[in-house]
């Protein structure tokens, strides 16, 4: 239905006006010129606390934290100087106050109406608890993921640090052992080859120590055989200690032969029990 249909009287108007004014779900305030409030809506007053009479002719200000009051009349002046349609505060968070002296977030947007000559002001209030209350929580949320994220990364960088001077110890070990291994390998090739000389040494030692006292064993058997017709008992007495010290010397070299075959594993020892002679 078009308002051709319905046409409006000036009464009718201004009945639709108050009526949208006083039930709007925000607060609606209206200043003069000099900032005093000449009209304040229902929910404006659900909102501060006070009643209608008790704001007109009140200034704006009185909605305002007492320290920001001062700074809001200077902002107040260059508004109606230069009045255009916007929103206060950008960039910044602002307060009102309630007749009970209590503070909350608002969201404030500027309108003006000239009558006669005369710059009217219209405030509308936007009480943002709620939103700054999420926002705070989105803030916390925000601000503990990042000290989460903060301390996985920091654990993770000492994981890495621990892991990196691990591997490092590791491979120190590594090299250590890899060290010790070729010294151990050194140490056995010159054992083997001191005892390749050693075996050697006794081979050669087996055979020209054998010579010389076969030798010395063979003149003594001689010089016995000569002295069987004389019968010199004082020459048969050196040639039986000549005889004698040979066979110690034999003796001797069968020991030392049999001993360094004994450490190359060529003789296998063969344990028994002796009866002990008492």
């Amino acid at each position: 239905m078009s308002s051709k249909n319905y046409p409006l009287n000036n009464i009718d108007s201004i009945e639709q006006f108050e009526a949208l004014f006083n039930f709007a779900t925000i607060g609606i305030v209206v200043t003069d010129n000099c900032g005093k409030i000449i009209n304040f809506n229902k929910y404006a007053e659900t909102q501060f606390g006070y009643t209608k009479e008790e704001m007109l002719g009140e200034v704006v200000d009185k909605l305002l934290p007492r320290n920001t009051q001062d700074r809001h009349v200077k902002y107040r002046e260059q508004y109606y100087q230069h009045p255009e349609p916007r929103i206060m505060g950008h960039g910044r968070d602002l307060f009102a106050q309630t007749k009970a002296g209590e503070t909350f977030p608002v969201e404030v947007s500027l309108s003006y109406y000239t009558i006669n000559g005369q710059t009217y002001v219209i405030a509308f209030v936007i009480d943002i608890t709620v939103r700054k209350a999420q926002e705070a929580i989105v803030t916390g949320q925000t601000k503990e993921l990042e000290r989460v994220t903060a301390e996985i990364k920091s654990m993770n960088y000492e994981l890495e640090q621990k892991v990196e001077d691990r591997t490092k110890m590791l491979r120190e070990a590594l090299s250590e052992l890899e060290k010790s291994k070729e010294e151990l390998s050194a140490a056995l090739e010159k054992e083997r080859e001191l005892n390749e000389l050693k075996s050697r040494f006794v081979t050669v030692a087996s055979h020209e120590f054998r010579t010389p006292l076969s030798t010395i064993l063979s003149s003594a058997y001689l010089l016995d055989k000569y002295n069987e017709g004389k019968a010199d008992q004082k020459i048969s007495k050196h040639i039986h200690r000549i005889q004698g010290a040979v066979d110690g010397m034999k003796n001797i070299l069968e020991d030392f032969l049999s001993l360094g075959k004994m450490e190359e594993g060529l003789v296998q020892k063969n344990i028994e029990q002796v009866p002990a002679h008492t």
